[in-house]
């Protein structure tokens, strides 16, 4: 049996910080099951979790094709539908990137968002490459214990 992993909170944090982005989430997938992710409170408008609904929809397009995808804007990107702009975007710029088990399988994608448009510098995307293989790292570790 698969055991549960996810990044520690302050692992998430650091990732932020360092990229200076307004949050960073992991999503995994047990099988081909629908990710762990964070759950609605109550019927009340939220933004995070609109943020975090926004970004599993663009980490399912990540794991689906196996490759980083980093958005500078959301807006002018063909991912994202007339529609969806209307009904209103809490993120503005996506950054993520698969995590692998056995180098071919995705089993979680580690993503990043920010408000407002940027253009991810190669650092950026060192930062959260290198972010992923920890986690894939972890991953192999924890389920072969």
């Amino acid at each position: 049996m698969t055991k549960l992993f996810a990044p520690d909170v302050q692992d998430l944090e650091r990732i932020t910080l360092k990229l200076r982005t307004a949050r960073t989430y992991f999503f995994r997938w047990e099988g081909d099951s629908e990710p762990n992710h964070l759950l609605q409170a109550d019927g009340v408008f939220n933004p995070e979790f609109v943020m975090c609904q926004q970004a599993r929809v663009l980490a399912d397009h990540v794991k689906a094709v196996g490759k980083p995808l980093f958005i500078d804007d959301i807006y002018a990107h063909p991912l994202i539908s007339r529609k969806d702009i209307v009904f209103g975007h809490c993120i503005r710029a996506f950054a993520g990137t698969p995590v692998f088990e056995d180098s071919s399988v995705v089993r979680g994608v580690l993503c990043t968002v920010d408000n407002s448009k940027r253009d991810w510098s190669g650092e950026d995307m060192t930062v959260l490459r290198a972010a992923s293989r920890c986690l894939a790292a972890d991953l192999e570790y924890i389920e072969c214990a």
